[in-house]
This record gives structure tokens, sequence and C-alpha cells, in this order.
């Protein structure tokens, strides 16, 4: 008798265990938001002593946040070329993965392109932006997108920006190489980019009434 009276609640109780498996199943493998972005910072100057001494000397800080990050890396830079303090050639690294000579942009030894991670990330069908609070053709940018022997030819680095990318989102400086190659009676880049149906806004008026 005692089975026989038990052995409902067993049952519902095993339904209802079976349910919340269910559930929890479904909602991590279906409902949970995965992730489809992925979104790199680089901060020159970074180190785990830096954070360290800014947390010490700041203790209401919550840089202990960062150690929740996904992915994060710290890269210390030793080579015989001066990479250390190049900024093309240390920019480069972080773009492809491979140590690049001094003074050039994504650009082997054997001087063939590397891949960069902004292509990679294009042939994988995913959208791709930039985004600087300088130029967007310095090197620390550039070497993402341009492939050449010289970082600090600012002109052609810009053409490159139109002609072997398709960037969806570009936010920067830098207006300044597109209207001198106007000036110079090379090419017009703001109408070019017009042209490939990018947005051009100059100012934060512009941005505020940007339809996006």
């Amino acid at each position: 008798m005692s089975m026989k009276r038990w052995r409902p609640q067993l049952i519902a109780l095993a339904i209802l265990l079976a349910f919340v498996g269910f559930s929890a199943s479904y909602v991590r493998y279906f409902v949970r938001a995965r992730t489809h972005s992925v979104i790199i910072f680089f901060v020159p100057g970074a180190s785990p002593e830096l954070l360290s001494l800014a947390q010490a000397r700041d203790p209401n800080r919550q840089l202990s946040a960062l150690g929740n990050a996904d992915s994060m890396a710290f890269v210390e830079t030793q080579a015989t070329d001066r990479l250390t303090g190049d900024a093309a050639a240390l920019a480069s690294f972080l773009a492809t993965g491979e140590p690049t000579p001094s003074g050039r942009l994504s650009l082997r030894y054997d001087g063939k392109p590397a891949d960069t991670l902004l292509y990679q990330a294009q042939r994988s069908g995913r959208a791709v932006g930039i985004i600087s609070t300088g130029s967007i053709t310095s090197p620390g940018v550039a070497a993402f997108y341009a492939h050449q022997p010289d970082a600090s030819v600012s002109a052609t680095i810009a053409n490159q920006l139109l002609d072997s990318t398709r960037i969806d989102l570009i936010f920067g400086g830098g207006r300044e190489i597109f209207t001198s190659e106007k000036k110079a009676g090379h090419r017009d880049l703001e109408q070019e980019a017009q042209k490939l149906d990018y947005t051009m806004i100059f100012d934060r008026s512009g941005l505020e009434t940007f339809p996006a």
C-alpha cells in the first residue's frame, strides 16, 4: 500500500525533473544570446602591472571586471629589427600574427602581403568596422587593411581603404588626407566613398541625425 501511495508522487517528480532539464537545455541552446561579434581593443602600454598599480592607487575603481573578459591578451614584443617602438611593425604583428619588417604595413619579409584579421573576418561572413580616436590612416589602424612598404605615406593608405576593402563602418579622423588628395589633383576620395554607399559624417550634428 505504501509503494502504491508514493508511485504517483514519484512519477510527478520524474516528469517535473524532465521538464526542468528540457527547459534548461532549450534556454541554453536556443534562447540564450550567442556570441555573434568580436570587438578588439588595442591599448598600447597596458600591462598587468599597470592595471594593478591603478587599482592600488584608486581602490574605488572596479578594474577587477577585466578578469571576466572572455579573451584578453598582453603582448610583449622582443625583436631584433626595431619592432619594439615601431608602430607599423607592431600593429602589423597584431593584425597578422606574423613578425614583419620595420616601417611596413602587413608585408612579410619576402614582400608578399600577409593576411590580416580584418580580411579573415570578412571571409567568414562577419561585418567589420574600424574605430579610432586618431587618423584612420595611422599605422595602428591601417595595418589591418593596407599592405605597403612605407607606412608613412598616408595618401596611398587612404587609396587602399577604398580600393581593396569594403569595411562596413569607419569612424575616425584623417579627413585632411582625403581633402589633400583632391587639392593635389589626384583623386576625390570623398566622392568615391559616397559612390561606394558610405555615408560621410564630419561633425556631431551629422552623427546625431544619422538614421542608424
